[in-house]
């Protein structure tokens, strides 16, 4: 075996691991969006190094976002408005991290009876109808890592529905320069291991 070869197989090794669970290899962020009462056109939270900016929409182009106790909701415009809801149209609470993250889990307010959401990972619908659980938290650990990436995500409410996000919570994802210099600097420590 030389030495290219151990730095091949590292740079492999390093590949998978990295591709296995970008979540795990990640650092999480949790967002918590429970506050005083207030509208605005956008917010922004910061947690450690990590910013997500959030704005919302409405139907009739009103919409702004409404934080309270219970997360964030959409106000309309029409005295409606602590909860992102599809009566009188369809709202939006729009996320956007300016990088792309990983989704984790959501945790959500103001949940009675079948309260059911969609999401939209970029321009993606990877949710659409499903049941928030009696929790009120849903874990993304079930869905391919590739589907729950990505820099903006886009929450809305089923007919019938309504609920606030009060949480939510994302991993970073590792750069790819970041990731080949984690591979070069480990076929390097193997060489030198093999030298000795």
């Amino acid at each position: 075996v030389t030495r290219y070869d151990v730095v091949a197989l590292s740079a492999v090794f390093a590949c998978g691991a990295v591709d296995v669970s970008p979540v795990e290899a990640a650092n999480l962020r949790k967002f918590d969006f429970s506050g005083l009462f207030k509208t605005a056109p956008s917010f922004d939270f910061t947690v450690d190094d990590l910013t997500v900016n959030v704005t919302a929409n409405a139907e009739d182009g009103t919409g702004q976002v409404r934080q309270t106790v219970g997360g964030l909701g959409v106000f309309d415009g029409r005295g409606r408005g602590r909860e992102i809801d599809a009566a009188g149209g369809i709202e939006t609470l729009f996320l956007d991290f300016g990088e792309k993250v990983s989704l984790v889990s959501a945790t959500f307010g103001y949940v009675d009876g079948n309260d059911a959401f969609n999401l939209f990972v970029g321009n993606n619908p990877l949710v659409v109808g499903m049941d928030i659980p009696d929790s009120n938290v849903f874990d993304f650990s079930s869905f391919d890592s590739k589907q729950i990436s990505a820099q903006t995500f886009s929450f809305t409410a089923n007919l019938r529905s309504d609920y606030s996000l009060q949480s939510i919570t994302v991993a970073t994802v590792p750069e790819p320069t970041t990731v080949f210099a984690l591979m070069a600097v480990g076929g390097l420590g193997s060489v030198a291991l093999k030298r000795k």
